[in-house]
């Protein structure tokens, strides 16, 4: 660190205090171990505020004061509109983005709103998942009283891919100046569909793992010390596991780096990453650990997922990289899809040769070595877990290729433009045409999938349906984008993903208006009513028959078992937020 001794030592001690005032703030709000049942959940908000006060305090206590690079903030603002701007046929229609599976951590933000406390950590049943995001919706919300929770938990996911276009800039403009940082910017910002989908359709907590993840990495640059990039890796462990990637890949950088593995500092950077998760560790030490049982639960032994690293390096580049990069979805033939998938990974191993003299100077504060220390930490690491598998073409999980893919898309960019500028603007439409063939459509397609849903709950409306049963697939999301109007328990299989209990409790207390299955249980689920002399209407809607107005509502132990010998429930389609 920088700067008069004294003044650093008295901002070292501002940053200790305030991860200690952090860490009771939330045991405060989540009620955990130290201060749970000792203090009410709202003495969170007085720490919060001394919380605030602290940083303000160690902020103005800074020695340097770094001036602003104007050319970058004009580059970086005007890349956060022109995202904000692509996605905004999205945007206006956030229906068309939640699915059942992004729906549940949207159900606790529409209770955080309602003043249900304390609040959860994780989402329930899904160890791995955490609530900012859920979190940061309920803040929108206490700005924004009158509008859905839908629309908020949309921006929210939207806020924090923001962030990662920013994080994504800051590090090609250490690969390659501000033309570089564009370059990346324009990638992130006119994006291939499945990051655009994945960004907004909050499955997961991908926007905001990789946001934060990428950010601790932009955050490991001379001055920064080790702290604030470990508190951020924390926080983005919290969300999702996927953070193991970023922090592998921060860990490596400073081990790498003399300037960055002093003690001093390497107790910095593990402090402020305790901190930052510290609700994964206070959950899990009290739920038996249970984020670790899901890491290992369904894989290969480790021998013989390397002795299948060659067979799943081919499929990750022949199926996922074209599904990662838009071309699946633009129809490209097979082998061309492969062959153009493959220059996204040149480039970054393009970048990493051309910059070598950097990275052996900079070491683990070279952005070109972070960026493709990154990607080969992430596409190795994909191809011996067991989500290559399975995953091969829904890739997810390499989302924070992403990351060195725009990186290195921005380095080569400005590489053109110190070249040809007229090369370099062909370059860049090119990158935009080639993600909007597969992004346009999809953008266009919001609005039916929203309409869709929406002529869904006018019918439940119409019909008087206020509680009902009815399978995974349907109930969280329908329950969530009703924001209260109706409560579909999920128990009625036969997938039975997920359930609400609060929400099984009410729809069993005061019985379903309504019965909701896929057709191809409807046989099975008449029969059983027929046999339970219980009579009924029948519609559909959206692929789905409806069943209402019984003469007496049907109970869960009534209609146990019906479906056992039926076809098979499955989802209304591929996956409409994708």
């Amino acid at each position: 660190m920088e700067g008069d001794p004294r003044r650093e030592g008295a901002r070292r001690k501002l940053a200790y205090a305030a991860l200690a005032v952090w860490v009771l703030t939330l045991e405060a709000w989540f009620q955990g171990p130290i201060l749970g049942g000792r203090v009410p959940v709202f003495a969170a908000a007085p720490l919060l505020v001394l919380l605030v006060v602290i940083l303000v305090v160690r902020h103005r206590a800074r020695a340097d004061r770094r001036a602003v690079d104007r050319r970058f903030a004009v580059a970086v603002a005007g890349m956060l509109v022109l995202a904000t701007l692509v996605r905004w046929p999205a945007l206006l229609a956030p229906g068309s983005l939640v699915s059942s599976d992004s729906a549940v951590a949207g159900i606790i933000a529409q209770e955080l709103r309602r003043g249900h406390l304390p609040a959860p950590i994780y989402a329930p049943g899904f160890p791995y998942e955490g609530t900012l995001k859920p979190h940061l919706t309920a803040l929108l919300g206490l700005a924004a009283p009158g509008v859905g929770t839908p629309l908020l938990y949309v921006l929210a996911s939207h806020l924090f891919y923001l962030l990662w276009v920013y994080a994504v800039m800051r590090l090609a403009r250490a690969v390659g100046g501000v033309p570089a940082a564009l370059g990346a910017g324009l990638f992130m910002a006119v994006s291939p569909r499945f990051l655009t989908a994945f960004s907004l359709n909050n499955v997961g907590q991908y926007p905001e793992v990789n946001a934060l993840g990428t950010l601790a990495l932009v955050l490991l640059t001379p001055g920064t010390g080790l702290l604030l990039p470990g508190f951020v890796l924390g926080l983005a462990l919290w969300q999702q596991l996927l953070a193991l990637y970023f922090i592998v890949t921060a860990v490596l950088a400073a081990l790498v780096t003399p300037a960055l593995r002093r003690p001093r500092l390497l107790l910095d950077g593990v402090s402020g990453f305790i901190a930052g998760a510290y609700p994964v560790f206070i959950w899990n030490a009290a739920n038996a650990w249970a984020t670790l049982d899901w890491v290992g639960k369904g894989g290969k032994r480790p021998m013989d997922r390397l002795t299948g690293l060659p067979e799943q390096l081919e499929r990750t580049f022949t199926v996922s990289f074209p599904k990662l990069f838009g071309l699946t979805d633009a129809g490209f033939p097979a082998g061309l899809a492969t062959v153009v998938g493959l220059a996204f990974a040149g480039l970054v191993l393009g970048m990493a040769w051309m910059n070598r003299r950097d990275m052996r100077e900079k070491r683990g504060q070279s952005g070109a070595l972070l960026a493709v220390g990154l990607f080969v930490i992430v596409v190795t690491t994909f191809a011996v877990s067991k989500f290559s598998h399975r995953g091969a073409q829904r890739p997810r999980y390499l989302m924070p290729v992403y990351t060195a893919s725009a990186t290195a898309v921005g380095w080569a960019v400005a590489a053109l433009s110190r070249r040809s500028k007229a090369a370099a603007a062909v370059a860049a439409l090119g990158i935009v045409g080639l993600n909007g063939v597969g992004l346009v459509p999809w953008l266009r397609a919001r609005a039916h999938a929203q309409e869709r849903d929406r002529a869904f709950l006018e019918t439940l409306a119409r019909l008087g349906v206020r509680t009902g049963y009815t399978g995974f697939w349907i109930g969280p999301k329908y329950t969530f984008l009703s924001d209260g109007g109706v409560i579909l328990s999920g128990e009625l299989g036969p997938d039975v993903s997920w359930v609400h209990q609060g929400q099984a409790h009410v729809v069993r207390t005061t019985g379903p208006d309504a019965l909701i299955v896929d057709p191809g249980l409807a046989s099975a689920l008449e029969a059983r009513l027929r046999s339970l002399a219980i009579t009924f209407e029948r519609t559909e809607s959206i692929g789905q028959a409806v069943y209402y107005h019984f003469s007496r509502r049907p109970s869960l132990e009534d209609l146990a078992g019906f479906d056992v010998e039926s076809a098979p429930s499955l989802p209304l389609e591929a996956d409409p937020t994708e």
